[in-house]
This record gives structure tokens, sequence and C-alpha cells, in this order.
């Protein structure tokens, strides 16, 4: 698409259409599984939870486990369909199997107007402090540990406007970075890498669980690309067409 001259995009639909039997909204149809391209190791809609699993958009049937008191009026509006509202005590999203020891880019949209808790940890073992993504809120840093090992980016969440935020967790080799809606913050050098295994959503780091309202999560087999990351932000957000 030209930057400086206008392109006309065209969408022709034909109901009946023998094989236009599936919409894209469909979890588990084939035209839900071929919006994501091959990257997308899971990509989960909080609209699809019903107390026994959250269900993978992607082909490739990651679906998530909810573990503690979580039932069918922790569902709420989201900033995309619905989200899920985590209480502070044993909730979690447990996705297991899954093993990314490359290169990868984790996504979720957070509500930070309900930031109750210190942590929210994105990935990790459940009572784990070695091994985690997180952000730490009386700190005010994003953290990546692996083995006591930090990488940490400073940001004071508490000076964003609005409720619904973006995050991204990128990696590639020893290089990492992290991305605040369309924000890309500086990335930093950490060797000791850290492989992305069974995945915990909300869980508890030391004696912490996340008090807090989370929605849609994706996780890649690459690092997204910087562009990838804005126009992901403002298809969610339905800025993406002025």
């Amino acid at each position: 698409v030209s930057a400086s001259e206008d392109t006309v995009i065209k969408l022709f639909y034909y109901e009946r259409l023998p094989d236009n039997i599936d919409y894209v909204g469909d979890i588990g149809s084939a035209a839900g599984q071929n919006v994501w391209d091959s990257n997308f190791v899971g990509v989960w809609h909080m609209t699809d939870f019903d107390a026994a699993t959250v269900k993978d958009s992607t082909a490739n049937a990651n679906h998530a486990t909810p573990a503690g008191a979580m039932f069918s009026d922790d569902l709420i509006d989201g900033q995309v369909g619905k989200a899920l509202d985590f209480d502070g005590s044993d909730d979690e999203l447990n996705i297991a199997p899954i093993h990314v020891s490359g290169d990868f880019t984790l996504c979720w949209l957070q509500n930070v107007a309900f930031w109750k808790t210190q942590w929210t940890m994105l990935y990790g073992k459940d009572g784990a402090t070695t091994d985690f993504i997180g952000y730490y809120q009386p700190a005010k840093w994003f953290q990546i540990r692996k083995n006591n090992s930090d990488c940490r980016w400073t940001h004071d969440m508490n000076g964003d406007a609005g409720s619904w935020k973006q995050f991204h967790v990128r990696r590639q080799g020893d290089s990492w970075d992290w991305a605040l809606d369309t924000n890309i913050l500086s990335a930093l050098t950490n060797s000791n890498t850290l492989a992305i295994d069974t995945i915990a959503y909300g869980f508890n780091i030391g004696s912490y669980h996340f008090d807090g309202q989370m929605d849609e999560i994706r996780i890649s087999n690459v690092k997204r690309s910087d562009a990838y990351i804005k126009a992901t932000y403002h298809s969610l957000f339905d800025t993406l067409v002025a």
C-alpha cells in the first residue's frame, strides 16, 4: 500500500457461494483459523470462556484451562468483545503444552484502570521466582527473569491515559524489548535466554496473584515487526481506518 497515494480496496461477499458457510468469528472453523498465519502459536479471545476452557482460535488447538474459582460472572466487557476479571486470589489461565525456545512475541490487552496488585504475570510457573515475564507496579518496571538474571524497563503505568492498554514483549536472539500500545521501548540484551514453555496468565509469583482485567492474548514464534504492533493496536482499538 502506497504511503503517498490513495489505495482503493474492494471487498466482495456472496452469501450463496457453496463453501461460504463458515465465518472468521467461528472458533474452530477453517475460516476462523485461516485468519492467523503459521507463526501464531495461539490466540485466545476471552469471549470463548466457558468455565472449562478458553479456546485457541488458531488451528493449533492450544486451549487454555482456567484455574481457581473462575465462573461465568468473571466474563466482563473488554476492549475486544469480552475480557476476564482475575480475583487476585487463585484465578489463572494455564496453557500447555507449548514450547517456544527461539524468537517469540507475546501480546495481551490489560485494563490498567483496575490494577489492584503488585504483579501482572504473563509467563511462568506457579509460585516460581526465577523464570517469568511480568510487570512490577511498585518499582514501575517491566521485567524478564531467567535464573535470577534480569532485564528491566522502567515505565510508570499510572501516567498512561485510558483504561485498556496493549502490551507486547519480543525476543530475537539475545535482544528483548517491550511495547506499550504503539510505543516501542528500547531493546536490552540478556544472553541467558528464556524459553516459553508451560504458559500461565495471572499466576502466582511468590505470594502474588494478578487482581485485574485481561483481554485478547496472542503468542507468535517469531519477533513481530514494529509495523505489526502498530497495525494490531489500531485494529484492536478500532482506529485502523479514520
